[in-house]
């Protein structure tokens, strides 16, 4: 096993309000909240997490999220979507690329795009995804696996009127 440890700028892309376009007649049906952070790392790979919180009533009906990413280490400039049009963001560090349209349903090759059935995510919704894609032909000789490993520390506490203990599972 091998570490790699971040080496760029690190971006975030963000936007509080998203409008949620039926992907057949375009038509607004929904809101969300977007965010996607990311980094290169050692020079070889971009890796990410995308969120969305659905905010709006209607349903989000989709097969695909939209990320940003680096596209190789020597374009790593941050950008600033602050006063642009862009859809979902207006941050002032962005990553250098995108949007990038990727599937997010299950496998089916019968499909011409490959990309399964939509899924469907109701109001208050949260969804993420962990993403990421190397830069160069990788040697994979005798290993099968790539894994990421993303670090949660919990940063909001609630307090309720009865011991804390009395929460914990025995």
């Amino acid at each position: 096993m091998s570490i790699i440890s971040p080496t760029g700028l690190g971006y975030r892309d963000y936007k509080g309000k998203v409008d949620f376009n039926d992907a057949t007649t375009g038509t607004k049906t929904s809101e969300y909240a977007y965010t996607m952070s990311g980094n290169i790392f050692g020079g070889k790979g971009y890796a990410g997490i995308a969120s969305y919180l659905a905010t709006g009533t209607g349903n989000i009906v989709t097969q695909a999220n939209n990320f940003y990413v680096a596209l190789n280490a020597n374009n790593s400039a941050r950008v600033d979507r602050s006063s642009s049009s862009q859809a979902e963001s207006e941050s002032t560090i962005g990553a250098p690329s995108g949007p990038f349209k990727v599937c997010i349903g299950k496998y089916d090759d019968a499909a011409a795009d490959k990309c399964g059935t939509a899924r469907t995510f109701n109001t208050g919704a949260y969804k993420f995804s962990i993403f990421g894609h190397m830069f160069d032909t990788i040697d994979f000789t005798n290993r099968d696996n790539v894994g990421l490993r993303v670090k949660v520390r919990r940063l909001l506490f609630f307090f309720f009127s009865y011991p804390f203990q009395s929460l914990r599972r025995r």
